[in-house]
């Protein structure tokens, strides 16, 4: 007897397909390896007995939670239709594949197509010049199919989202301004966050001793603050409502959202003083607001309470993601008009010459610890707990030398790896670097069939598995060099640990080319 034929697509996958390809068969044919690929995937989720979930909102677990937005804009002085998209999904996509259709009710039609490798999120941000009158009708579709790492839950996500409303806009009307929360303050390309702060120095931009938790979860602390003038005759609302979305994301999660607008502060730059608006919850709390350094009596100042009223799970944080943030607000103006300001994160971004859409950097969440009682050789107090280090301490290295401590950072962790080799134990977050016979490895890539390099060789694992700890863990930074002796153990410094890349699966270079087809079909 031959068993039922299961379909790859359900009704609405299919319309959607259609969409996309013209029909499934036409699909199949002008991309076998993607059709290939996604059969593959349906098979494995029949055996295993897991359901495909078309497009769904739904929670991200860590504190992460999905997102899709579509928005169109119409600039009367420009003839400029902006169509702005976001799509961020969980599951740590290995491609995304997506196409804007936009239609007006005169017939015409503009496409617009998309693949990302390897990332959570897809944005889309175009221009069609455009008179008003063919705005009448007008109505913009994305449609989007991606891949699910195969030890995912969801195997193949396809969705939908359609936009037809049209919100008529002014022109910029910021004339020039500067960032003052978040940046860089020693030019590196990231700004680097640090949660559970040790001591004050080092590589951090921003670090936060203490920050609140809920439910044992970290809450998010991110301080945004920005000042700028108005073109002549424009002045800010006395009462500004400000509203809008302001989130961060990365290439492995999909977003979290600040959630505290109501204490959002846009007033005359005149009218800011740090000592009589900002408090401490605590000793070691952060201030309500980041410190504005530079005082400045003309224009306004739009500043944000760093609490987000938001947690993650420390679970949920990989020490190697880069973060971007995403601003966009809207506030009113004494003409009764509502005007935008955009700030994003960029991997490279542009110079900031004034109006109303600003560039800054990414930023990285510094990450990875050692068990408290991990054993340090020191040059002067002899083998001592990492927990009793102190920077400016010299600690030994793999080749006999021994490094400056310039700066240690500590949080808490509810499980730690445990790793036995050469009669050794240690026990470390899940990104700490230890070395291999194979060059650096993450703890969580590390299997018995390794060799580590404990006491002077390299040495098989003899046991390695996740341990609950419920503790304070610490990690070290080194002036010079890139890790140091902890058990006997070689392990990363913490500059080394936040430089490691997380392994992503590779794709084939079938699919590649595939991508690189469709990307090329608008």
């Amino acid at each position: 007897m031959q068993g039922t034929q299961t379909e790859l697509f359900n009704s609405k996958e299919k319309e959607i397909i259609e969409s996309m390809f013209g029909g499934e068969q036409k699909f199949k044919k002008e991309f076998p390896a993607l059709y290939q690929d996604m059969e593959a995937a349906q098979k494995l989720a029949a055996k295993t007995k897991i359901l495909k979930s078309a497009s769904r909102q739904e929670a991200n677990p860590g504190g992460w939670e999905e997102y899709e937005k579509l928005k169109l804009y119409y600039q009367p002085k420009t003839k400029t239709l902006r169509v702005k998209g976001r799509i961020h999904r969980s599951g740590h996509p290995q491609y995304m594949i997506a196409e804007l259709d936009i239609r007006n009710g005169q017939g015409k039609s503009w496409k617009f197509s998309y693949t990302v490798e390897q990332c959570s999120f897809l944005i889309i941000d175009e221009e069609i010049r455009i008179e008003q009158s063919e705005i009448k009708g007008i109505r913009a579709d994305v449609n989007y199919m991606m891949r699910i790492p195969q030890w995912r839950e969801h195997l193949i996500k396809i969705g939908s989202l359609r936009q037809n409303a049209v919100e008529t806009v002014g022109i910029d009307i910021i004339g020039k301004g500067k960032i003052l929360h978040p940046v860089s303050k020693n030019g590196r390309p990231k700004i680097n966050i640090v949660y559970f702060r040790w001591d004050a120095s080092g590589s951090a931009d921003y670090f936060y001793e203490e920050p609140d938790r809920i439910n044992g979860n970290f809450c998010v602390y991110l301080p945004i603050a920005m000042q700028f003038e108005l073109e002549s005759g424009m002045v800010v609302a006395s009462n500004p409502n400000v509203k809008g979305e302001v989130y961060i994301y990365s290439a492995a999660h999909s977003i979290v959202r600040f959630n505290n607008f109501e204490q959002i502060k846009l007033l005359p730059a005149s009218q800011w003083d740090d000592r009589t608006m900002n408090q401490r919850v605590g000793r070691n709390k952060p201030l309500q607001y980041p410190t504005v350094n530079e005082q400045t009596s003309s224009g306004y100042v739009l500043i944000f309470p760093q609490h987000w009223k938001n947690a993650i799970e420390e679970g949920g944080v990989e020490g190697n993601d880069d973060f971007y943030l995403s601003l966009d607000v809207e506030f009113t103006c004494t003409d009764g008009n509502t005007y935008s300001l955009e700030i994003d994160s960029q991997l490279n971004p542009k110079k900031y010459e004034g109006g109303n859409v600003v560039e800054i950097p990414c930023m990285h969440l510094l990450w990875g610890c050692l068990e408290k009682t991990a054993r340090i050789q020191t040059r002067n107090k002899g083998k001592i707990p990492v927990c009793d280090v102190k920077s400016g301490d010299y600690i030994a290295s793999a080749d006999g030398t021994y490094e400056k401590v310039v700066n240690i950072y500590t949080g808490n962790e509810d499980i730690l790896k445990f790793i036995k080799a050469g009669e050794k134990t240690i026990k470390m977050t899940m990104d700490h670097p230890v070395m291999t016979k194979d060059g650096w490895k993450q703890a969580r890539q590390v299997s018995e069939s390794d060799q580590i390099f404990v006491e002077g060789k390299y040495c098989k694992v003899d046991e390695i598995y996740d341990e609950p700890y419920y503790d304070r863990v610490y990690s070290l930074e080194l002036e010079k060099g890139e890790g140091f002796l902890a058990n006997g153990f070689y392990v990363g410094d913490f500059a080394m640990q936040n430089s490691m890349t997380k392994p992503e699966p590779a794709l084939s270079q079938d699919i590649l080319d595939e991508l690189e087809k469709f990307k090329n079909l608008s």
